[in-house]
């Protein structure tokens, strides 16, 4: 399991194509501003028609609470903006799928057979957001933190539930999620500093 942060300072066209293990989502907290030609990018498998000064994922106009779904058979291209922000986290398939139910494993990889931009419910995004910060600043200020293995177990298994609870709620057109989990996620990751700190 990997997490990444990444801003921008210039307008980026970006394509790849992930291999089969990797699950990989995108959760963009600043989606920037620019100006550009958007004829001047040749998408090659995607014809569209969105205005100048838009950030694209596979020639979808990107929106703020929304998952970018990295994984797919066809790969993905993101025209990204100046001062973008964006997180990702990055599971493998085959750790990921012995957690799940047969039918969840069926689901799960049928939102991944195509790289898109995946609305869901705007309390799961909340989730993904309160605990990508949270982690982010922890590891800014405190990067000791990653050499502790009960640390980098928690926020893998933390960063993999959320990969879950994102794609399936989508799956199953969940209304919303348990609305004491955000904070959960947030007391967990705190409690677990907490700790190695009183342990040192």
């Amino acid at each position: 399991m990997s997490l990444f942060w990444e801003s921008t300072n210039q307008t980026l066209y970006q394509h790849g194509l992930l291999n089969s293990d990797t699950i990989a989502i995108g959760v963009p907290l600043n989606l920037g501003a620019t100006s550009f030609d958007i004829t001047d990018f040749n998408f090659n498998r995607t014809a569209h028609k969105n205005s100048n000064e838009k950030a694209l994922f596979c020639g979808t106009v990107c929106k703020q609470d929304t998952i970018q779904i990295f994984s797919g058979t066809s790969g993905f291209e993101f025209i990204s903006l100046n001062k973008l922000v964006i997180d990702l986290i990055v599971v493998s398939r085959s750790q990921l799928m012995p957690l799940l139910a047969a039918e969840d494993q069926f689901l799960l990889n049928l939102q991944c057979q195509e790289a898109r931009i995946a609305q869901i419910p705007i309390k799961v995004y909340q989730h993904l957001v309160a605990f990508l910060n949270t982690s982010f600043e922890l590891l800014k200020s405190q990067p000791q933190l990653m050499q502790h293995a009960d640390f980098r177990h928690n926020i893998a298994s933390q960063a993999t539930g959320l990969v879950i609870e994102s794609l399936l709620a989508k799956a199953l057109n969940a209304p919303t999620a348990a609305p004491h989990k955000s904070w959960q996620v947030f007391c967990n990751t705190r409690d677990m500093v907490n700790v190695l700190q009183d342990n040192q």
